[in-house]
């Protein structure tokens, strides 16, 4: 059986610790980066985590991951369901032996970068990958792109965003439904007549004004894959707004 526990490795130049989860099954570890630090302060003999706050987020977290790992089946996910290449495979024989069901879970949590095209064959439902979050006004939104990329024509990726006062979440839809529980207000998606699919974006602000960048799937030019850069506007209570 695998163990999670909330831990910290290597001090930066900041003076903080990043906290990793850290991921243990008989003498292989492996650790996650989240997006929580702290200080000495908040650590004991420079290892243990005391910091309370810290300590809720991470509980959390560990106990999400370990409701995640019950529910995928990969009794017959083989190495030919596995699309990604000998160097990500090899990777992921590393996750396998870990721990299986926590390989197959790893996309989202960036641990072994088993992408979204690999999914379907292990029996999820729908691909959830390349978060980027961006700061406006008030508020931290997390884009995430929902469902498949690199089919060409057969593409159907999109971008769903959600929001939260605090960087580590939890993320709303504007439905207020949490992302963590399937929510996600789309503000990107191909319109099948210009554009197949679009995802994998990136938001910035250039000489002030907010551009939202992604990869989409040409429709005339039978699924080839181009550069998408769009500005964004924002709705008076605070929603992102991207036209294709």
């Amino acid at each position: 059986m695998v163990n999670l526990k909330a831990t910290v490795r290597v001090k930066t130049k900041s003076g903080l610790y990043p906290v990793y989860i850290r991921f243990t099954k008989s003498n292989q570890v492996s650790y996650v980066k989240t997006s929580w630090v702290v200080n000495e302060k908040g650590l004991k003999n420079k290892k243990e985590i005391t910091d309370p706050f810290v300590l809720h987020q991470t509980s959390m977290l560990i106990d999400g991951y370990y409701s995640q790992l019950n529910l995928i089946d990969t009794s017959k996910w083989t190495k030919s369901h596995y699309k990604g290449g000998m160097g990500e495979y090899e990777r992921l024989k590393k996750a396998l032996a870990i721990h299986e069901k926590a390989a197959a879970c790893s996309a989202s949590w960036g641990l072994f970068q088993i992408m979204g095209f690999n999914y379907a064959a292990c029996g999820c439902k729908n691909a959830i990958e390349a978060p980027f979050i961006f700061k406006h006004g008030g508020y931290y939104y997390l884009f995430v792109s929902l469902d498949y990329c690199c089919r060409g024509k057969k593409s159907n990726y999109r971008v769903a965003v959600g929001r939260s006062k605090d960087v580590a979440g939890p993320y709303l839809d504007k439905a207020g439904k949490d992302m963590l529980n399937g929510g996600g207000t789309v503000v990107m998606e191909g319109d099948k007549k210009n554009w197949e699919a679009a995802g994998h974006c990136a938001a910035y602000t250039f000489d002030g004004q907010d551009i939202f960048i992604c990869h989409g799937y040409s429709a005339p030019r039978n699924g080839a894959a181009f550069l998408i850069q769009r500005p964004i506007t924002w709705t008076p209570d605070g929603w992102p707004v991207i036209k294709l």
